[in-house]
């Protein structure tokens, strides 16, 4: 893991991931300073494994970002293959 080329702060978030020491807001419940909703949906409890897995606007987010990359791709393939 930390003989990758990505970066400190990356790899400082992967390690806390790993561990499951982020605060998300139901670990914030357990210690009563949050309602555990999410921030994002407001729907779920805010868990690792709902923002990373589960919360439907992540998702849809996450979609629209692949699905720009692909197009981006695509283009740059049109453009270069025009010359």
């Amino acid at each position: 893991m930390y003989s990758s080329k990505a970066s400190l702060k990356a790899k400082q978030f992967q390690w806390m991931y790993v561990h499951n020491v982020i605060l998300t807001e139901y670990r914030l419940m357990l210690m009563k300073v949050s309602n555990g909703k999410c921030k994002i949906c407001g729907q779920n409890k805010e868990a690792l494994k709902h923002l990373f897995w589960e919360c439907k606007t992540v998702l849809q987010q996450y979609i629209l970002i692949q699905l720009r990359r692909f197009i981006d791709k695509v283009m740059y393939f049109c453009i270069c293959n025009h010359k």
